[in-house]
């Protein structure tokens, strides 16, 4: 558990979003229960390490097989969507129904028969078109103010009285694309810093904006042997410096 909680805390993400279920529906029972308890399980344990992100459960989508000459949907999928969205309510998360926004039982058959193919000719799985559609429809479902009451949210169980909702993180995109404007200001900020939250390491795109700079500072010295070799003695010790700094303090902080 305090692995998983120092990577959500690394990431920061401002949404978990979980699709799962296909693998349910084959195994067709009357009880689903067990089903129910489980998907709790994973969501109680997100909350304890995330509290703060909304997280937000997707419901198996509609699904279908071969029964002599005709394509049968699963009557079995609205029982599993409901102990996914019971689960989803009693944890405290959000929840789309995306079984019932595809146009339900036999939505999948119809998808697969659009030109082009919306769903493969397995009646369980996406195409590639079918899955941008798929992901446009989430979108609008989570940020498209028409398609407000599309996505539910639930009561946690410990706090009956707190109702999470993922408003949230329309706030973050606002002021992310707020800030996109000051991105490069705070790459520079970030290389002339020393920041334990955020090192100066190879997969940064500081970094490569301080590759870049060095190159630059590089061009003007390169013919003058001594300067030259000064200067990326000095750079050097600069990145290394600020490297193993934040490192150390990320690590034994």
């Amino acid at each position: 558990m305090n692995n998983l909680a120092e990577a959500y805390r690394m990431l920061s993400p401002d949404l978990i979003i979980l699709q799962y279920g296909l693998n349910i529906v084959k195994n067709v029972r009357n009880d689903y229960s067990y089903f129910k308890k489980g998907v709790f399980r994973q969501l109680s344990i997100l909350k304890e390490v995330v509290p703060a992100t909304p997280v937000l459960v997707i419901s198996v989508t509609p699904m279908a097989e071969a029964y002599g000459d005709s394509i049968v949907p699963y009557r079995n999928i609205p029982a599993i969507i409901k102990a996914q969205r019971e689960a989803a309510w009693d944890a405290g998360a959000a929840f789309w129904d995306s079984f019932d926004a595809m146009g339900g039982r036999s939505s999948i058959i119809k998808w697969a028969q659009k030109k082009p193919a919306l769903a493969a000719k397995d009646y369980v799985h996406f195409t590639d078109a079918g899955a941008d559609k798929f992901s446009r429809m989430l979108v609008d479902a989570v940020f498209s103010p028409e398609e407000k009451d599309a996505v539910q949210t639930g009561r946690s169980a410990e706090h009956p009285d707190t109702v999470k909702t993922i408003l949230p993180v329309q706030e973050n995109i606002q002021e992310a694309q707020n800030e996109t404007g000051g991105m490069a200001g705070s790459l520079v900020s970030q290389i002339f810093s020393y920041d334990s939250e955020r090192p100066l390491i190879f997969t940064s795109p500081a970094f490569w904006l301080f590759i870049l700079l060095v190159l630059a500072g590089y061009s003007l010295v390169y013919r003058k042997l001594f300067l030259r070799h000064l200067y990326l003695l000095l750079v050097s010790c600069f990145f290394i410096i600020n490297r193993e700094v934040c490192s150390y303090s990320f690590l034994y902080s």
